[in-house]
C-alpha cells in the first residue's frame, strides 16, 4: 500500500487483510518453500479445470479507480480463475490452507474473513465490467495436509459485496483520519515536554544541544558520556520532542532490561499525562507466548485459533491503547483472559506506538527484528542506542553460527526413536549433513596436517543445496506434525531448522569478514566467525532518520564508530567531561601486582593480602571486579576480612538474584561483592549513596587469548592496522571503565577506584582513562597508604 498527499494505491489482497489478522498462525517454516507449494497446489488445481473448461481464464488482471472523500484511490488485482456457464461468469480465488482434516471439513464462507473479502471485492469489481450478467463467485480451499479441496460458494450479491469494498475502504479513511488528528495531538504535546528535574546540569545542556542539531540535519551522533550525569533523560528530552513536532517516531534501544526500565521511568516523567502519546515496552516473542507449547498453529494453540474473532470481540487493541504505557505484563494479563496470542498483540502494536523500548535485537538480529518497521521504509523512525559500546559484540555473536557435529549425531538418534516416514527422511538428511563434515575432517587431514582448526575452501552451491532439501522435508514434517496433532515443548529438529536455515543465510554472506572454520579438535562443529560487523551494522542504520549511539566507554572513537556501523560522512562526536567534583574521587594503581593469566597463581595472595589493607580502613561496601569467573574463584577463599561479609555475583542469574545482593549491600553489614567486568553489576545497575563507595578493578579486563580472538586481532591489523588495540586492549578497558563508573553517580557521592595490575601503568591503557581520572601510583610504607586512605575518608565525612 502506498499513500501519498491525496492519492491511495493498494492492491485487491492488502485491502481484503485490512481489519484482520495479517499474520497466519498456520505455518513457520520456510515461506518461500510453503508460498512455491501454494503456487503449485494451485497450478495444479488449475491445469486440471482447463482440461474439462476450455473457456477458463487464469489469472485475469483488473483495475479500478474510485473517488472517495478527496481520495483518489487506485486498486489492482488478479482472479485467479474464471469462465462463463450459460449465462453466468464464474470466478474462483484459490486458497491453500494447512488443517487437520476434521478442522479442514468444518471450513465456511466466513472462517477466513480477509479471503472473503478478497473475493467479495473481485465479484463487485467483475460486476462492473459486466453489469448484464449473473456473477457467482467461489472460494476455492486446497488442504497441503492431503491435497482435498473444498469448494465455497459466496453468500453475497453484487450489493452486499460493495458494502464489503466500501466497508474496507473506510478503514483506510477512518485510519487516515484519525492519524491526522493524533499527528495534530502529537504536534501539540510537544510543546508540553517536561524535563524530569529540578534543573538541567550544564553537561545535559550540551548534550541536548548536539541531539537537536543531529536531529534537524538527519544525521548521527556518537556521545562519550561519563556514569551518572544523566544521559538517558538528556537524550530522550529532545528526541521525543523532535519526533513529536516532526511526525517521527522513536525508538530506543539497549542491551540490558535495567536500562529499559530506567529509560520508561524517564519517559513517563517526560510525557504529560493524557497527552496521547504511546510507549510501548518490548519484551521478547518467545517470553510472551501464553501456551503450553511453543508451536504457532490454530490447531494446537488456542491463542492462535480464530484470533482475529477474538480480538474484535473482545477490543484487545482499543483497551491496551486506552493506556498510555503499554507494559508486556499488560498485554500479557488481557491477551491471555481473550485466549489470543499476547506475542501477536504485542507486534500489532508497534505500529501505533509513538516511543518503543526493547532490546538491540528488535532493530540489529534479523531473526528479532521488527517486520512492522524494518520490512519497507524507516525513515521515519530515530534510534537512540543506549550502551551503544556493547552493540557490535552482541551482532557480532549473532553473526557468528555453529553447527555441531555432536549435535547432528543426538538428532540422529532422535528421529530412529521415532516412527513415521518423515523420521527417516531427517535422518537420511542429517547422514548427507555428516558427509559433508566427513568430507571438512578429510580435507584437513589432507591438506591442514591435522590441525585443530582450519579454514578449507567451502562449496557454496554444495551447502545451498543441502538447504533446500532442508526446506521441502521440513514442510511435510511441518504437515506431519499437523496431521498428528503433536505437541511438543522443544522440538529439537525444528529448533535445528531455524538454526541450519540461518547458518546457511550468513554463510552465504560470504565477505572478507567472514571466516569459515572447521574445528577438528572439537568432534568436527562448522563455525562461522564474524570478525566485523561494521558493514551489517551501516546497512541497517543507514535506514534511520537519525542514530545517537551513547556510552560512558565509546573512546577511542574511531574504533567504536566504525565497528558499530556509523557512517563517518553523516556522523559526529561528542566528548562530555564529568562534572562531578574531582577531589570527590580517588584512583589509585597497584603496579606491584601481575594479573597476568600466567602469574595469577603466584600473585593471588598479593591480590587479597593488598584488597584486606585498603578496605580495614573505611569498612563499608565495595566491589571487586575480576575479569573472568575462573579468577573471582581464585581469589574467592584468599580474600579474608573479618569485619566484612562477602557476597559472590552467581554465574548465572535472574533479575531477582540482583535485586537479593542490592538488598544484602543495603542492610548496613559492610559488604564485599566479587563480580566480573561486563557482568550483571557492572552495567546498566545503579549504586546510590553508601551501597557501593570503593571498587577494585583487578587486571584491565583483556578478551581471552584464544583462536578466534587472533583471528580478529589479524583481520584488524589488515584492515585498521590496530589489530592489538581493536582485539584486546579497547575492548578490555570498555569494561574496566564501565565497572569503575558504578562508584560515582552524583555530585555528592564520594569513592575510591583501585586499578590493579602492571599493566595499568602503560601509557597505551592510561591513554583510556576518563579525564576526571588522575591515577596515583602507590608509594611508600602499608602505613603511609592507609593514612592517605584515612586522610580521604575523613573528609568525606
Amino acid at each position: 500500500m502506498r499513500i501519498s498527499s491525496n492519492q491511495i494505491h493498494l492492491s485487491v489482497t492488502e485491502l481484503s487483510k485490512l481489519g484482520t489478522n495479517s499474520r497466519v498462525f498456520s505455518f513457520s517454516g520456510p515461506s518461500v518453500k510453503r508460498a512455491a507449494m501454494g503456487r503449485q497446489a494451485q497450478q495444479i488445481y488449475q491445469a486440471k479445470v482447463l482440461k474439462g473448461i476450455k473457456n477458463y481464464e487464469t489469472e485475469r488482471s483488473l483495475f479500478h479507480r474510485d473517488l472517495l472523500a478527496g481520495y483518489e484511490i487506485y486498486l489492482g488485482g488478479r482472479i485467479d480463475g474464471q469462465y462463463r456457464k450459460n449465462k453466468s461468469l464464474i470466478i474462483d480465488e484459490i486458497k491453500t490452507v494447512t488443517l487437520a482434516p476434521k478442522e479442514f471439513a468444518k471450513l465456511e464462507e466466513e472462517t477466513f474473513s480477509a479471503h472473503r473479502n478478497q473475493l467479495a471485492i473481485y465479484q463487485w469489481l467483475t460486476a462492473i465490467d459486466n453489469p448484464d450478467i449473473k456473477i457467482v463467485s467461489r472460494l476455492i480451499y486446497i488442504n497441503l495436509i492431503n491435497n482435498e479441496i473444498r469448494v465455497l460458494p459466496l453468500e453475497a450479491d453484487n450489493t452486499a459485496c460493495e458494502k464489503i469494498y466500501l466497508e474496507q475502504v473506510g478503514k483506510i479513511l477512518s485510519y487516515l483520519e484519525i492519524n491526522k488528528a493524533h499527528t495534530q495531538q502529537r504536534r501539540a504535546a510537544a510543546g508540553d515536554i517536561q524535563w524530569p528535574f529540578p534543573q538541567k546540569r550544564e553537561i545535559q545542556e550540551q548534550m541536548m544541544d548536539a541531539i537537536s542539531a543531529t536531529l534537524n540535519t538527519a544525521r548521527q551522533l556518537i556521545i562519550n558520556a561519563p556514569t551518572g550525569i544523566g544521559k538517558t533523560a538528556g537524550a530522550l528530552f529532545p528526541a521525543i520532542s523532535y519526533s513529536l513536532k516532526k511526525d517521527k517516531k522513536l525508538l530506543f534501544l539497549t542491551s540490558k532490561n535495567t536500562q529499559q526500565l530506567l529509560a520508561l521511568n524517564t519517559i513517563s516523567q517526560m510525557v504529560p499525562k493524557q497527552s496521547g502519546i504511546i510507549t510501548l515496552h518490548l519484551r521478547a516473542a518467545r517470553k510472551m507466548c501464553a501456551n503450553d507449547h511453543y508451536f504457532c498453529h490454530e490447531l494446537v494453540c488456542p491463542f492462535a485459533k480464530d484470533f482475529q474473532e477474538k480480538l474484535s470481540e473482545n477490543g484487545i487493541i482499543e483497551k491496551l491503547l486506552t493506556n498510555e504505557f503499554i507494559e508486556p505484563d499488560m498485554i500479557f494479563d488481557i491477551s491471555q483472559r481473550a485466549e489470543v496470542c499476547p506475542s501477536e498483540v504485542m507486534f500489532m502494536l508497534v505500529p501505533k506506538a509513538d516511543i518503543i523500548v526493547g532490546d538491540f535485537n528488535y532493530a540489529f538480529d534479523p531473526k528479532a527484528s521488527l517486520k512492522q518497521i524494518f520490512q519497507e521504509d524507516y525513515d521515519d523512525y530515530i534510534a537512540i542506542i543506549d550502551e551503544a559500546h556493547n552493540l557490535f559484540p552482541r551482532i557480532q555473536q549473532t553473526y557468528s553460527p555453529k553447527i555441531k557435529r555432536s549435535e547432528i549425531e543426538d538428532l540422529k538418534e532422535y528421529c530412529r526413536g521415532h516412527k513415521g516416514n518423515i523420521y527417516g527422511e531427517w535422518e537420511d538428511w542429517l547422514f548427507k549433513l555428516t558427509d559433508h563434515f566427513d568430507q571438512l575432517t578429510f580435507r584437513g587431514e589432507l591438506e591442514y596436517a591435522n590441525q585443530a582448526r582450519y579454514m578449507p575452501e567451502i562449496n557454496y552451491d554444495d551447502w545451498e543445496k543441502l538447504s533446500d532439501d532442508l526446506d521441502d522435508i521440513f514442510i511435510q514434517y511441518f504437515l506431519y506434525k499437523v496431521r498428528k496433532s503433536l505437541l511438543l515443548d522443544e522440538d529439537p529438529l525444528e529448533n535445528f531448522y531455524f538454526d541450519f536455515s540461518f547458518f546457511i543465510s550468513v554463510l552465504k554472506l560470504s565477505g572478507k569478514e567472514f571466516y569459515n572454520i572447521f574445528e577438528a579438535d572439537q568432534g568436527g562443529n562448522f563455525q562461522i566467525y564474524c570478525a566485523d560487523t561494521a558493514e551489517i551494522l551501516s546497512r541497517k542504520m543507514s535506514g534511520f532518520h537519525s542514530v545517537v549511539g551513547m556510552s560512558a566507554t565509546m573512546k577511542p572513537f574511531e574504533f567504536f564508530s566504525r565497528l558499530s556501523g556509523f557512517d563517518a560522512n553523516r556522523s559526529a562526536n561528542l566528548n562530555l567531561s564529568s562534572p562531578f567534583p574531582r577531589k570527590n574521587l580517588k584512583v589509585y594503581v597497584n603496579t606491584d601486582i601481575s594479573t597476568k593469566y600466567s602469574q595469577r597463581q603466584r600473585f593471588v595472595l598479593k591480590i587479597a593480602e593488598f584488597i584486606e589493607e585498603a578496605v580495614s580502613v573505611h569498612p563499608a561496601n565495595y566491589i571487586l571486579f575480576f575479569p573472568s569467573f575462573e579468577f573471582l574463584e581464585l581469589c574467592w577463599p584468599f580474600v579474608r576480612a573479618p569485619l566484612f561479609r562477602k557476597v559472590k555475583q552467581p554465574r548465572i542469574s535472574n533479575e531477582e538474584e540482583r535485586k537479593g545482593i542490592l538488598n544484602k549491600m543495603s542492610e548496613g553489614e559492610p559488604t564485599l561483592l566479587f563480580a566480573v567486568m561486563g557482568g550483571i553489576f557492572s552495567e546498566g545497575v545503579d549504586f546510590p549513596g553508601d551501597l557501593a563507595e570503593g571498587a577494585f578493578i583487578i587486571s584491565p579486563g583483556l578478551p581471552t587469548f584464544d583462536y578466534y580472538r587472533e583471528l580478529q586481532r589479524n583481520y584488524y591489523d589488515i584492515n585498521y592496522e590496530s589489530g592489538r588495540e581493536y582485539a584486546y586492549i579497547y575492548p578490555g578497558m570498555a569494561k574496566v571503565v564501565q565497572s569503575a563508573g558504578r562508584i560515582i553517580r552524583t555530585e555528592n557521592d564520594r569513592g575510591i577506584i583501585f586499578l590493579i595490575g602492571e599493566r595499568f601503568a602503560e601509557a597505551l591503557y592510561q591513554d583510556l582513562f576518563p579525564e576526571n581520572w588522575f591515577p596515583l601510583k602507590l608509594k611508600g610504607t602499608k602505613t603511609a597508604f592507609q593514612k592517605e586512605l584515612k586522610t580521604f575518608w575523613n573528609k568525606s565525612n
